[in-house]
């Protein structure tokens, strides 16, 4: 992972192993993801999985309950940008 910030707006390139999920979180001022490889999944609190590929966009509202990681079968890259708020761009929550 690699984590550069300016200002309060933060950018952020992951490389995740196939299955590999994280915890679901929130973002204060929600979260972009783009995507540059691979095959992931996003999934929002209380619905189903979006299947990502390569080239896909996805964005998550403020304070919005999600979590995105590779599919099962696959390795998944993305970059992800978030604004931080008080300091903080991230609130992990519950596996």
């Amino acid at each position: 992972m690699e984590n550069v910030e300016n200002g309060g707006l933060t950018a952020m390139r992951c490389e995740l192993e196939p299955g590999v999920m994280t915890r679901w979180h929130t973002h204060p001022h929600g979260q972009i993801l783009y995507v540059l490889s691979g095959v992931g999944l996003a999934e929002r609190f209380g619905g189903p999985a979006e299947e990502l590929h390569a080239g896909d966009c996805i964005s998550f509202a403020p304070n919005e309950r999600h979590r995105h990681g590779a599919a099962p079968e696959n390795a998944f890259s993305y970059i992800s940008i978030q604004a931080a708020q008080d300091g903080n761009a991230v609130t992990w929550l519950e596996e």
